[in-house]
């Protein structure tokens, strides 16, 4: 069954409540464990209220419709600059996997900053049995 945007409760993950936004742009991939605790938090919500809708919480997308994170290749590929390109502009037309996908994929260029593009991307990147390099806030500014 599919719903309308609007029919949607925003996503919230476990422990949202202790996660406080700090405006730093410091490295997911370095620093405290409740430094990279707070990066997953913030991914996986980001992930949960503009992808999950799509891409299903699972990553597996829907068959011909939306397509899988799970094991996508741009998305385990070592050089994450494709990755942070799609969610930035999005996407339309271009076969993944060999497989058409008629539904685009939103840029969420101006729709989000770079600390939460490069918090999701690392919860797309590490969720799901992936294990694509992480990305920076700096690594998104670069092409943003």
């Amino acid at each position: 069954m599919w719903y309308s945007a609007m029919e949607f409760q925003e996503y919230r993950p476990r422990n949202l409540a202790a996660v406080q936004p700090t405006g730093q742009s410091a490295s997911p991939a370095a620093g405290s464990t409740v430094s990279q605790a707070t990066w997953a938090i913030l991914g996986e919500q980001v992930f949960g209220n503009k992808c999950a809708a799509c891409h299903q919480v699972s990553g597996m997308g829907v068959a011909g419709v939306f397509p899988p994170l799970a094991g996508d290749a741009v998305v385990t590929a070592k050089d994450s600059a494709e990755h942070i390109r799609i969610v930035l502009r999005g996407r339309q037309g271009k076969a993944i996997g060999g497989v058409a996908y008629p539904s685009p994929m939103p840029a969420f260029v101006d729709r989000l900053t770079d600390d939460e593009i490069a918090a999701v991307i690392n919860h797309e990147r590490t969720s799901w049995s992936n294990q694509g390099p992480l990305v920076t806030p700096k690594d998104v500014a670069a092409l943003r």
